[in-house]
């Protein structure tokens, strides 16, 4: 008896360290993500750091476009915003807030591999979506590759920016996993023959030889990709805007967005505070990838940061 009343102890004690463990995690996916955290440790890409990583231009008190966030997705928008508002003889102001230095966050801390799964998707895209929606969301991500270098072309930075075509090796020590992807590529040259020449599949003994592999290899599939210096690419191209439109662009680093407030009867803008001073537009685009619900509250619990 005595045996099993503690046991019983034991498991209401480990349930409800669990439980409170749950609540504790469920308190922090809820609440906001909060500001960048100050002073990070800088990414081995970030070096050497951008001539324009800290740049601070003058704060305006009004701008077309606030863009949040100075990543590939914010300077995206920028490049496309300025160029278009310049073609059509548009006078449009448009403003970069950064939390830290420019390109510090996500978009920086990578090694800019260009190699979306194609073939490895395609199978249940099909059967999810339909074979055109598929066909198309790969096309999608096969464009990637070439739009990368048209703009590191088009800017100016295809040497500073590294893009260049790469081979992509998946290499497979498991026979059955090796006969499922087999299939899958089967399929996938079949329904996308424009792609097909860019994928090739070695049995063992030809995948050993031809890419040096361990010998207890079962085969691999090779794949064409890209791969690109994302931090370079980005801060190349926030360097050129800054140059091409001196007026109309302001990349404000280490100045974070600490609160959004609504239009109101009385002002039709967004307003937006910062340390540096407040800042009123009618629109406002965010690119925090992570660290959006901070100033999105209805993406809380959606939308999660952590360290990959």
């Amino acid at each position: 008896m005595g045996n099993t009343v503690s046991l019983a102890r034991l498991a209401l004690a480990e349930f409800l360290d669990n439980l409170h463990t749950f609540q504790t995690l469920q308190e922090r996916i809820q609440s906001s993500p909060g500001l960048p955290l100050p002073n990070p440790s800088r990414s081995f890409w970030s070096y050497p750091p951008s001539p324009i990583a800290t740049h601070v231009s003058q704060l305006p008190t009004h701008a077309d476009f606030v863009v949040i966030g100075s990543g590939i997705t914010g300077t995206s928008v920028v490049r496309r915003l300025l160029d278009s508002a310049s073609a059509e003889e548009h006078d449009v102001r448009v403003v970069v807030l950064e939390a830290r230095d420019a390109c510090s966050g996500a978009t920086g801390r990578n090694g800019g591999h260009i190699s979306p799964p194609l073939y490895h998707d395609y199978t249940s895209l099909k059967r999810d979506h339909g074979q055109v929606v598929a066909q198309k969301m790969i096309k999608l991500r096969l464009a990637h590759l070439e739009e990368l270098r048209s703009v590191a072309e088009q800017e100016g930075i295809l040497a500073e920016s590294q893009w260049r075509e790469v081979d992509s090796v998946d290499v497979f020590y498991n026979s059955d996993m090796f006969e499922k992807a087999k299939t899958k590529v089967q399929t996938y040259k079949a329904d996308l023959p424009f792609d097909a020449e860019h994928h090739e599949v070695y049995e063992a003994k030809e995948a050993i030889e031809k890419y040096r592999l361990a010998s207890d290899t079962v085969g691999c599939i090779s794949s064409s990709a890209g791969a690109i210096h994302p931090y370079q690419f980005v801060t190349g191209i926030l360097a050129k805007l800054l140059s091409r439109y001196p007026d109309r662009f302001s990349l404000c680093t280490n100045t974070p967005c600490t609160s959004v407030l609504p239009p109101t009867r009385s002002s039709p803008y967004y307003t937006l505070s910062t340390p540096r001073g407040i800042i009123t537009t009618p629109h406002i685009i965010h690119a925090t990838n992570g660290w959006a619900a901070t100033l999105l509250e209805k993406f809380r619990g959606k939308i999660i940061p952590f360290r990959g």
